[in-house]
Protein backbone atom coordinates (compact mmCIF):
# COMPACT_ATOMS: atom_id res chain seq x y z
CA UNK A 1 0.00 0.00 0.00
CA UNK A 2 1.51 3.73 -0.80
CA UNK A 3 -0.18 7.15 0.19
CA UNK A 4 -2.74 7.97 -2.48
CA UNK A 5 -0.60 10.95 -4.85
CA UNK A 6 -3.45 11.75 -7.35
CA UNK A 7 -5.46 14.80 -7.61
CA UNK A 8 -8.03 12.69 -10.02
CA UNK A 9 -8.75 10.07 -7.22
CA UNK A 10 -8.69 12.80 -4.17
CA UNK A 11 -11.96 13.09 -2.12
CA UNK A 12 -12.99 9.20 -2.39
CA UNK A 13 -12.91 8.61 1.06
CA UNK A 14 -9.26 6.91 0.76
CA UNK A 15 -5.74 8.14 1.13
CA UNK A 16 -3.75 4.61 0.38
CA UNK A 17 -3.71 3.02 -2.96
CA UNK A 18 -2.59 -0.84 -3.35
CA UNK A 19 0.38 -1.49 -6.02
CA UNK A 20 0.82 -3.34 -8.62
CA UNK A 21 -2.58 -2.20 -9.65
CA UNK A 22 -5.27 -3.79 -11.84
CA UNK A 23 -2.80 -3.13 -15.29
CA UNK A 24 -0.18 -4.64 -13.01
CA UNK A 25 1.66 -1.45 -13.06
CA UNK A 26 4.09 -0.80 -10.67
CA UNK A 27 4.38 2.63 -10.29
CA UNK A 28 2.05 5.50 -9.70
CA UNK A 29 3.71 8.04 -11.97
CA UNK A 30 3.04 5.62 -14.70
CA UNK A 31 -0.82 4.76 -13.80
CA UNK A 32 -1.44 8.89 -13.85
CA UNK A 33 0.19 8.97 -17.16
CA UNK A 34 -2.10 6.40 -18.61
CA UNK A 35 -5.23 8.04 -16.32
CA UNK A 36 -4.98 10.88 -17.92
CA UNK A 37 -5.80 10.52 -21.47
CA UNK A 38 -9.38 9.86 -19.82
CA UNK A 39 -8.80 12.94 -17.41
CA UNK A 40 -11.54 14.47 -19.97
CA UNK A 41 -14.59 12.04 -18.65
CA UNK A 42 -13.95 12.77 -15.42
CA UNK A 43 -13.68 17.08 -15.93
CA UNK A 44 -16.94 17.20 -18.04
CA UNK A 45 -18.35 14.60 -15.63
CA UNK A 46 -20.07 11.95 -18.29
CA UNK A 47 -21.46 9.85 -15.67
CA UNK A 48 -21.75 10.19 -11.54
CA UNK A 49 -19.50 7.35 -11.17
CA UNK A 50 -16.16 7.44 -13.98
CA UNK A 51 -14.64 8.56 -11.28
CA UNK A 52 -15.28 5.85 -9.04
CA UNK A 53 -14.96 3.51 -11.94
CA UNK A 54 -11.45 4.64 -13.30
CA UNK A 55 -10.10 5.31 -9.98
CA UNK A 56 -10.64 1.52 -8.54
CA UNK A 57 -8.77 0.46 -12.26
CA UNK A 58 -5.69 2.99 -12.00
CA UNK A 59 -5.40 3.70 -8.14
CA UNK A 60 -6.99 0.91 -6.66
CA UNK A 61 -8.39 1.25 -2.53
CA UNK A 62 -5.94 -0.32 -0.10
CA UNK A 63 -8.23 -1.87 2.34
CA UNK A 64 -5.13 -3.74 4.87
CA UNK A 65 -1.40 -2.61 4.31
CA UNK A 66 -0.27 -5.91 6.39
CA UNK A 67 -2.35 -8.52 4.62
CA UNK A 68 -3.77 -7.60 1.11
CA UNK A 69 -2.53 -9.50 -1.64
CA UNK A 70 -4.42 -7.99 -4.68
CA UNK A 71 -6.02 -4.73 -5.87
CA UNK A 72 -10.13 -5.10 -5.37
CA UNK A 73 -11.54 -4.46 -9.19
CA UNK A 74 -14.44 -2.61 -9.53
CA UNK A 75 -18.12 -4.72 -9.54
CA UNK A 76 -19.78 -5.22 -12.45
CA UNK A 77 -22.68 -3.27 -12.53
CA UNK A 78 -20.58 -0.09 -11.83
CA UNK A 79 -18.37 -0.42 -14.98
CA UNK A 80 -22.10 -1.07 -16.92
CA UNK A 81 -23.32 2.33 -15.54
CA UNK A 82 -20.28 4.52 -16.50
CA UNK A 83 -20.01 2.77 -19.66
CA UNK A 84 -23.79 3.36 -20.51
CA UNK A 85 -23.99 6.68 -19.00
CA UNK A 86 -20.70 8.01 -20.86
CA UNK A 87 -21.87 6.38 -24.40
CA UNK A 88 -23.03 10.01 -25.64
CA UNK A 89 -19.94 11.94 -24.24
CA UNK A 90 -17.68 9.57 -26.11
CA UNK A 91 -19.65 9.71 -29.61
CA UNK A 92 -19.81 13.44 -29.43
CA UNK A 93 -16.47 14.61 -28.01
CA UNK A 94 -13.44 16.22 -29.67
CA UNK A 95 -10.99 14.13 -27.24
CA UNK A 96 -10.67 11.01 -29.51
CA UNK A 97 -11.77 9.21 -26.77
CA UNK A 98 -12.74 5.23 -27.14
CA UNK A 99 -14.30 2.98 -24.38
CA UNK A 100 -11.02 1.02 -24.25
CA UNK A 101 -11.15 -3.32 -24.72
CA UNK A 102 -9.55 -3.14 -21.18
CA UNK A 103 -12.44 -1.90 -19.48
CA UNK A 104 -15.08 -4.58 -20.89
CA UNK A 105 -17.55 -4.70 -18.11
CA UNK A 106 -17.64 -8.82 -19.04
CA UNK A 107 -13.89 -8.99 -17.39
CA UNK A 108 -15.04 -7.61 -13.60
CA UNK A 109 -16.64 -9.26 -11.25
CA UNK A 110 -20.77 -9.67 -10.55
CA UNK A 111 -21.92 -8.05 -7.53
CA UNK A 112 -22.05 -11.68 -5.78
CA UNK A 113 -17.99 -12.74 -6.20
CA UNK A 114 -15.42 -12.38 -3.92
CA UNK A 115 -15.28 -8.75 -3.53
CA UNK A 116 -15.26 -5.80 -5.38
CA UNK A 117 -15.92 -2.22 -5.75
CA UNK A 118 -19.68 -0.76 -6.25
CA UNK A 119 -20.95 2.80 -7.25
CA UNK A 120 -20.37 4.25 -3.18
CA UNK A 121 -16.93 3.36 -3.20
CA UNK A 122 -17.29 0.97 -0.52
CA UNK A 123 -16.41 -2.80 -0.77
CA UNK A 124 -18.68 -5.23 -1.91
CA UNK A 125 -18.52 -9.01 -0.99
CA UNK A 126 -20.72 -12.13 -1.15
CA UNK A 127 -21.43 -14.09 2.35
CA UNK A 128 -19.09 -16.56 1.38
CA UNK A 129 -16.33 -14.34 0.66
CA UNK A 130 -13.83 -11.81 2.31
CA UNK A 131 -11.42 -9.43 1.09
CA UNK A 132 -8.06 -10.96 -0.53
CA UNK A 133 -5.64 -11.40 2.33
CA UNK A 134 -3.43 -14.11 2.95
CA UNK A 135 -5.96 -14.60 6.05
CA UNK A 136 -8.90 -15.15 3.78
CA UNK A 137 -11.30 -18.09 4.68
CA UNK A 138 -12.77 -18.83 1.65
CA UNK A 139 -11.99 -22.27 -0.05
CA UNK A 140 -8.91 -22.46 -1.81
CA UNK A 141 -10.55 -23.62 -5.13
CA UNK A 142 -13.07 -20.60 -4.90
CA UNK A 143 -10.06 -18.52 -4.37
CA UNK A 144 -8.16 -20.35 -7.23
CA UNK A 145 -10.60 -19.40 -9.60
CA UNK A 146 -12.12 -16.02 -8.92
CA UNK A 147 -14.80 -14.69 -10.47
CA UNK A 148 -15.11 -17.45 -12.75
CA UNK A 149 -16.24 -19.77 -10.56
CA UNK A 150 -19.40 -21.64 -12.39
CA UNK A 151 -21.95 -23.86 -9.90
CA UNK A 152 -21.94 -26.44 -13.05
CA UNK A 153 -20.16 -29.41 -12.56
CA UNK A 154 -19.32 -30.71 -15.30
CA UNK A 155 -17.02 -26.95 -15.79
CA UNK A 156 -13.32 -27.65 -15.35
CA UNK A 157 -10.66 -25.22 -15.97
CA UNK A 158 -7.27 -24.98 -14.14
CA UNK A 159 -8.00 -28.33 -12.68
CA UNK A 160 -10.81 -27.17 -10.35
CA UNK A 161 -14.08 -28.31 -10.92
CA UNK A 162 -16.92 -25.79 -11.32
CA UNK A 163 -14.38 -23.21 -12.81
CA UNK A 164 -14.86 -21.78 -16.10
CA UNK A 165 -12.86 -20.45 -19.06
CA UNK A 166 -13.35 -16.62 -20.28
CA UNK A 167 -14.85 -16.43 -23.44
CA UNK A 168 -13.10 -12.98 -23.94
CA UNK A 169 -9.15 -12.39 -24.49
CA UNK A 170 -8.94 -16.35 -23.35
CA UNK A 171 -5.02 -16.96 -25.31
CA UNK A 172 -6.07 -14.45 -27.76
CA UNK A 173 -7.50 -10.86 -27.74
CA UNK A 174 -10.17 -9.91 -29.91
CA UNK A 175 -8.54 -8.88 -32.95
CA UNK A 176 -6.87 -12.41 -32.83
CA UNK A 177 -9.98 -13.94 -32.31
CA UNK A 178 -11.67 -11.96 -35.30
CA UNK A 179 -8.72 -12.54 -37.64
CA UNK A 180 -8.99 -16.35 -37.26
CA UNK A 181 -12.60 -16.14 -37.44
CA UNK A 182 -12.73 -14.91 -40.75
CA UNK A 183 -10.23 -16.84 -42.12
CA UNK A 184 -12.54 -20.15 -40.91
CA UNK A 185 -15.06 -18.34 -42.27
CA UNK A 186 -13.42 -18.08 -45.83
CA UNK A 187 -12.38 -21.26 -46.32
CA UNK A 188 -15.17 -23.00 -44.93
CA UNK A 189 -17.29 -21.55 -47.37
CA UNK A 190 -14.83 -22.01 -50.27
CA UNK A 191 -14.93 -25.62 -49.35
CA UNK A 192 -18.66 -25.84 -48.87
CA UNK A 193 -19.09 -24.73 -52.35
CA UNK A 194 -16.50 -26.90 -54.02
CA UNK A 195 -17.64 -30.02 -52.02
CA UNK A 196 -21.49 -29.11 -53.08
CA UNK A 197 -20.62 -28.67 -56.50
CA UNK A 198 -18.97 -32.45 -56.22
CA UNK A 199 -21.93 -33.96 -54.42
CA UNK A 200 -24.70 -32.61 -56.93
CA UNK A 201 -22.61 -33.82 -60.14
CA UNK A 202 -22.80 -37.13 -58.31
CA UNK A 203 -26.81 -37.11 -57.76
CA UNK A 204 -26.77 -35.82 -61.55
CA UNK A 205 -25.30 -38.90 -62.75
CA UNK A 206 -24.93 -41.47 -59.90
CA UNK A 207 -24.60 -44.33 -62.59
CA UNK A 208 -21.16 -43.15 -63.17
CA UNK A 209 -20.00 -43.45 -60.31
CA UNK A 210 -19.08 -47.04 -58.87
CA UNK A 211 -17.31 -48.73 -56.30
CA UNK A 212 -14.49 -48.12 -55.49
CA UNK A 213 -14.95 -44.76 -57.03
CA UNK A 214 -18.03 -43.89 -54.71
CA UNK A 215 -16.03 -43.91 -51.81
CA UNK A 216 -15.37 -40.64 -53.01
CA UNK A 217 -18.42 -38.54 -53.12
CA UNK A 218 -19.47 -39.96 -49.70
CA UNK A 219 -15.75 -38.60 -48.71
CA UNK A 220 -16.74 -35.16 -50.20
CA UNK A 221 -19.83 -35.67 -48.33
CA UNK A 222 -18.72 -35.52 -45.05
CA UNK A 223 -16.27 -32.61 -45.99
CA UNK A 224 -19.46 -30.67 -46.70
CA UNK A 225 -21.36 -31.08 -44.55
CA UNK A 226 -18.43 -30.37 -42.02
CA UNK A 227 -17.52 -26.83 -43.95
CA UNK A 228 -21.39 -26.06 -43.03
CA UNK A 229 -21.32 -26.65 -39.39
CA UNK A 230 -17.91 -23.88 -39.33
CA UNK A 231 -20.06 -21.47 -41.61
CA UNK A 232 -22.76 -21.75 -38.94
CA UNK A 233 -20.25 -21.05 -36.09
CA UNK A 234 -18.89 -18.38 -38.00
CA UNK A 235 -21.89 -16.55 -38.68
CA UNK A 236 -23.19 -17.22 -34.63
CA UNK A 237 -19.85 -15.27 -33.58
CA UNK A 238 -19.42 -17.12 -30.46
CA UNK A 239 -22.74 -17.06 -29.46
CA UNK A 240 -23.21 -20.87 -29.52
CA UNK A 241 -19.22 -21.82 -28.49
CA UNK A 242 -19.76 -19.02 -25.47
CA UNK A 243 -22.39 -18.50 -22.52
CA UNK A 244 -23.86 -15.41 -22.80
CA UNK A 245 -22.64 -12.68 -19.97
CA UNK A 246 -24.96 -11.30 -17.64
CA UNK A 247 -24.60 -8.94 -14.27
CA UNK A 248 -24.14 -11.70 -12.09
CA UNK A 249 -22.12 -14.27 -14.59
CA UNK A 250 -18.99 -13.23 -16.71
CA UNK A 251 -19.21 -14.76 -20.55
CA UNK A 252 -17.47 -18.53 -19.71
CA UNK A 253 -16.59 -20.68 -22.88
CA UNK A 254 -19.94 -23.63 -22.77
CA UNK A 255 -18.72 -26.80 -21.58
CA UNK A 256 -20.62 -30.00 -21.46
CA UNK A 257 -23.85 -30.97 -23.05
CA UNK A 258 -26.41 -28.66 -21.42
CA UNK A 259 -26.50 -26.31 -24.29
CA UNK A 260 -28.45 -27.28 -27.21
CA UNK A 261 -26.95 -25.38 -30.15
CA UNK A 262 -23.98 -26.37 -28.90
CA UNK A 263 -24.20 -29.95 -28.22
CA UNK A 264 -25.88 -30.53 -32.12
CA UNK A 265 -22.78 -28.84 -33.71
CA UNK A 266 -20.51 -31.07 -31.79
CA UNK A 267 -22.72 -33.44 -32.90
CA UNK A 268 -22.51 -33.14 -36.60
CA UNK A 269 -19.37 -31.75 -36.46
CA UNK A 270 -17.30 -34.84 -34.68
CA UNK A 271 -19.46 -37.52 -36.08
CA UNK A 272 -18.36 -36.38 -39.58
CA UNK A 273 -14.24 -35.33 -38.71
CA UNK A 274 -14.74 -39.07 -37.88
CA UNK A 275 -16.71 -40.56 -40.66
CA UNK A 276 -14.64 -38.79 -43.18
CA UNK A 277 -11.54 -40.59 -41.78
CA UNK A 278 -13.24 -43.97 -42.29
CA UNK A 279 -14.25 -43.24 -45.77
CA UNK A 280 -10.70 -42.40 -46.55
CA UNK A 281 -9.57 -45.92 -45.34
CA UNK A 282 -12.63 -47.35 -47.54
CA UNK A 283 -11.33 -45.47 -50.64
CA UNK A 284 -7.85 -46.90 -50.19
CA UNK A 285 -9.24 -50.44 -49.45
CA UNK A 286 -11.50 -50.14 -52.42
CA UNK A 287 -8.47 -49.34 -54.87
CA UNK A 288 -6.31 -51.77 -53.37
CA UNK A 289 -8.91 -54.38 -53.97
CA UNK A 290 -9.20 -53.39 -57.21
CA UNK A 291 -5.82 -53.36 -58.05
CA UNK A 292 -4.04 -55.92 -55.43
CA UNK A 293 -6.61 -58.64 -54.92
CA UNK A 294 -7.89 -58.10 -58.96
CA UNK A 295 -11.46 -57.29 -57.95
CA UNK A 296 -13.78 -56.60 -60.34
CA UNK A 297 -16.54 -53.39 -60.06
CA UNK A 298 -19.59 -55.99 -59.06
CA UNK A 299 -17.64 -57.75 -55.96
CA UNK A 300 -16.65 -54.63 -54.67
CA UNK A 301 -20.29 -53.32 -54.91
CA UNK A 302 -21.21 -56.55 -53.04
CA UNK A 303 -19.83 -55.66 -50.28
CA UNK A 304 -20.10 -52.05 -50.27
CA UNK A 305 -22.75 -52.16 -47.08
CA UNK A 306 -20.06 -53.04 -45.18
CA UNK A 307 -18.08 -50.07 -46.22
CA UNK A 308 -21.14 -48.45 -45.06
CA UNK A 309 -21.36 -50.28 -41.43
CA UNK A 310 -18.04 -49.21 -40.79
CA UNK A 311 -18.23 -45.46 -41.65
CA UNK A 312 -20.75 -44.52 -39.93
CA UNK A 313 -21.22 -46.91 -37.07
CA UNK A 314 -17.62 -46.23 -35.88
CA UNK A 315 -18.21 -42.50 -35.97
CA UNK A 316 -21.79 -42.98 -34.09
CA UNK A 317 -20.06 -44.81 -31.21
CA UNK A 318 -17.50 -42.47 -30.88
CA UNK A 319 -19.72 -39.23 -31.00
CA UNK A 320 -21.63 -41.38 -28.07
CA UNK A 321 -18.71 -42.12 -25.80
CA UNK A 322 -18.14 -38.55 -25.98
CA UNK A 323 -21.45 -37.33 -25.60
CA UNK A 324 -22.29 -39.16 -22.44
CA UNK A 325 -18.81 -38.09 -21.11
CA UNK A 326 -19.84 -34.34 -21.42
CA UNK A 327 -16.41 -33.87 -22.79
CA UNK A 328 -17.81 -30.86 -25.12
CA UNK A 329 -16.28 -27.46 -24.88
CA UNK A 330 -16.85 -24.54 -26.81
CA UNK A 331 -14.39 -23.03 -29.27
CA UNK A 332 -14.05 -19.25 -29.87
CA UNK A 333 -11.76 -18.81 -32.84
CA UNK A 334 -14.11 -21.26 -34.81
CA UNK A 335 -17.24 -20.35 -33.11
CA UNK A 336 -18.37 -24.22 -32.69
CA UNK A 337 -18.24 -26.87 -29.84
CA UNK A 338 -15.59 -29.87 -30.30
CA UNK A 339 -14.05 -32.51 -28.08
CA UNK A 340 -12.80 -30.62 -24.80
CA UNK A 341 -8.92 -29.32 -25.02
CA UNK A 342 -7.65 -30.80 -22.15
CA UNK A 343 -4.98 -33.15 -23.42
CA UNK A 344 -6.25 -36.60 -22.78
CA UNK A 345 -9.33 -36.24 -24.70
CA UNK A 346 -8.08 -34.91 -27.96
CA UNK A 347 -5.32 -37.37 -27.65
CA UNK A 348 -7.82 -40.09 -26.89
CA UNK A 349 -10.96 -38.76 -28.85
CA UNK A 350 -9.88 -37.12 -31.95
CA UNK A 351 -5.41 -37.53 -32.57
CA UNK A 352 -5.58 -40.97 -31.52
CA UNK A 353 -8.32 -42.18 -33.82
CA UNK A 354 -7.11 -39.55 -37.09
CA UNK A 355 -3.76 -40.79 -37.11
CA UNK A 356 -5.01 -44.47 -36.93
CA UNK A 357 -7.05 -44.15 -39.97
CA UNK A 358 -5.03 -41.92 -42.05
CA UNK A 359 -1.95 -44.49 -41.27
CA UNK A 360 -4.56 -47.79 -42.35
CA UNK A 361 -5.49 -45.37 -46.00
CA UNK A 362 -2.11 -44.75 -46.66
CA UNK A 363 -1.28 -48.05 -45.98
CA UNK A 364 -3.84 -49.26 -48.44
CA UNK A 365 -3.00 -45.84 -50.88
CA UNK A 366 0.86 -47.46 -51.09
CA UNK A 367 0.23 -50.95 -51.59
CA UNK A 368 -2.43 -50.18 -54.49
CA UNK A 369 0.12 -47.54 -55.96
CA UNK A 370 3.11 -50.81 -56.06
CA UNK A 371 -0.21 -53.42 -57.14
CA UNK A 372 -0.74 -50.80 -60.25
CA UNK A 373 2.48 -50.05 -61.18
CA UNK A 374 3.34 -54.14 -61.72
CA UNK A 375 0.03 -53.78 -63.54
CA UNK A 376 1.32 -50.95 -65.51
CA UNK A 377 4.52 -52.42 -66.10
CA UNK A 378 3.00 -55.66 -67.85
CA UNK A 379 0.95 -53.76 -70.28
CA UNK A 380 4.29 -52.19 -71.11
CA UNK A 381 5.27 -55.70 -71.86
CA UNK A 382 2.38 -57.01 -73.57
CA UNK A 383 2.10 -55.01 -76.67
CA UNK A 384 -1.32 -56.12 -77.01
CA UNK A 385 -2.81 -53.90 -73.88
CA UNK A 386 -0.30 -51.14 -74.88
CA UNK A 387 -3.15 -48.71 -76.38
CA UNK A 388 -5.08 -48.79 -72.58
CA UNK A 389 -1.81 -47.61 -71.79
CA UNK A 390 -2.19 -44.35 -71.21
CA UNK A 391 -5.74 -44.32 -70.13
CA UNK A 392 -4.55 -46.59 -66.66
CA UNK A 393 -1.29 -44.19 -66.43
CA UNK A 394 -3.77 -41.12 -66.26
CA UNK A 395 -5.55 -43.40 -63.28
CA UNK A 396 -2.45 -44.13 -61.62
CA UNK A 397 -1.68 -40.24 -61.32
CA UNK A 398 -5.00 -39.58 -60.33
CA UNK A 399 -5.45 -41.68 -57.36
CA UNK A 400 -1.84 -40.81 -56.54
CA UNK A 401 -2.42 -37.35 -56.53
CA UNK A 402 -5.67 -37.76 -54.49
CA UNK A 403 -4.05 -39.70 -51.58
CA UNK A 404 -1.21 -37.04 -51.69
CA UNK A 405 -4.06 -33.90 -51.50
CA UNK A 406 -5.93 -35.70 -48.36
CA UNK A 407 -2.72 -36.60 -46.52
CA UNK A 408 -0.78 -33.89 -46.49
CA UNK A 409 -3.28 -31.66 -44.73
CA UNK A 410 -4.40 -34.71 -42.53
CA UNK A 411 -0.76 -35.09 -41.34
CA UNK A 412 -0.84 -30.66 -40.59
CA UNK A 413 -3.89 -31.01 -39.14
CA UNK A 414 -2.80 -34.05 -36.67
CA UNK A 415 0.84 -31.83 -35.86
CA UNK A 416 -1.46 -29.24 -35.09
CA UNK A 417 -3.74 -31.12 -32.48
CA UNK A 418 -0.36 -32.57 -31.15
CA UNK A 419 1.02 -29.44 -30.79
CA UNK A 420 -2.65 -28.13 -28.95
CA UNK A 421 -2.90 -31.09 -26.73
CA UNK A 422 0.74 -30.73 -25.63
CA UNK A 423 1.09 -26.95 -24.61
CA UNK A 424 -2.56 -26.74 -22.95
CA UNK A 425 -0.64 -26.72 -19.48
CA UNK A 426 1.99 -23.99 -20.31
CA UNK A 427 -0.22 -21.78 -22.52
CA UNK A 428 -3.01 -22.07 -19.29
CA UNK A 429 0.11 -20.97 -16.82
CA UNK A 430 1.22 -18.17 -19.18
CA UNK A 431 -2.28 -16.66 -19.14
CA UNK A 432 -2.59 -17.26 -15.21
CA UNK A 433 0.19 -15.68 -15.09
CA UNK A 434 -1.20 -12.70 -17.30
CA UNK A 435 -4.33 -12.12 -15.81
CA UNK A 436 -4.65 -13.45 -12.34
CA UNK A 437 -5.70 -10.20 -10.92
CA UNK A 438 -7.60 -8.74 -13.17
CA UNK A 439 -9.88 -11.94 -12.68
CA UNK A 440 -9.27 -12.32 -8.66
CA UNK A 441 -7.86 -15.65 -8.87
CA UNK A 442 -4.87 -16.76 -7.18
CA UNK A 443 -1.72 -16.06 -9.59
CA UNK A 444 0.30 -19.53 -10.97
CA UNK A 445 3.10 -21.25 -8.83
CA UNK A 446 3.71 -23.56 -10.92
CA UNK A 447 6.81 -24.93 -12.18
CA UNK A 448 5.61 -25.39 -15.62
CA UNK A 449 7.28 -23.15 -18.33
CA UNK A 450 4.86 -20.63 -19.10
CA UNK A 451 4.28 -19.78 -22.79
CA UNK A 452 1.75 -17.79 -25.16
CA UNK A 453 0.07 -19.69 -28.15
CA UNK A 454 0.82 -19.12 -31.73
CA UNK A 455 -1.73 -17.97 -33.62
CA UNK A 456 -0.67 -18.98 -36.73
CA UNK A 457 -0.74 -22.36 -36.27
CA UNK A 458 -4.52 -22.45 -35.56
CA UNK A 459 -5.28 -21.16 -38.36
CA UNK A 460 -2.68 -23.54 -40.35
CA UNK A 461 -4.94 -26.48 -38.82
CA UNK A 462 -8.19 -24.61 -40.45
CA UNK A 463 -6.76 -23.81 -43.66
CA UNK A 464 -5.07 -27.69 -43.62
CA UNK A 465 -8.48 -29.35 -42.46
CA UNK A 466 -10.45 -27.62 -45.61
CA UNK A 467 -8.13 -27.60 -48.09
CA UNK A 468 -8.86 -31.23 -49.25
CA UNK A 469 -12.63 -30.28 -49.29
CA UNK A 470 -11.77 -27.17 -51.64
CA UNK A 471 -8.91 -29.50 -53.77
CA UNK A 472 -11.33 -32.57 -53.83
CA UNK A 473 -12.55 -31.19 -56.68
CA UNK A 474 -9.99 -32.57 -59.08
CA UNK A 475 -10.80 -35.98 -58.75
CA UNK A 476 -14.10 -34.87 -61.21
CA UNK A 477 -12.42 -32.78 -63.61
CA UNK A 478 -14.32 -29.76 -65.19
CA UNK A 479 -14.71 -31.59 -68.44
CA UNK A 480 -16.43 -34.37 -66.33
CA UNK A 481 -18.74 -32.11 -64.09
CA UNK A 482 -20.08 -30.10 -67.76
CA UNK A 483 -20.80 -33.00 -69.01
CA UNK A 484 -22.71 -34.06 -66.52
CA UNK A 485 -24.56 -30.84 -65.96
Amino acid sequence: CQILQSNLCSGLQYNQTFFPNYFNHKDQSISQTEMDVYRPMIVNNCSPVIRQFLCSLYMPKCISPTSQTKPIPPCRPLCIRARDDCKKFLSNSNFGLTWSDSFKCENFPPVNALVCINENFTIVQSVSSRPPSVNTSTSPSTRACGILQNQKSEYTFLNIPGCAKPCHDFYFNSNQIQLASSVVGIVAILAFCCTLLIFITFLIDRQGYEYPERSVIFLVFCYCVLSLTYIVGFMAQRNIACNPSTQSVNSTVHQGSGKEGCTVLFLINYFFTIASSVWWVVFSLGWYLAAGKKWVEEGINAVSHYFHLAAWLIPAILTIVVLALGKIEGDVLSGICFVNTRSNYLYGFVIAPLSIFLLIGLGFSIATLISFYRIRREMLTDHRQGDGTAEFEKLLKKIGIFAFLYVVPGIIVISCYLYEASNQNSWTAYWQQQNCRRYSMSCSSTSIPANAPNLAIFIVKYIALFSFGIASSYWIGLQRAVTAW
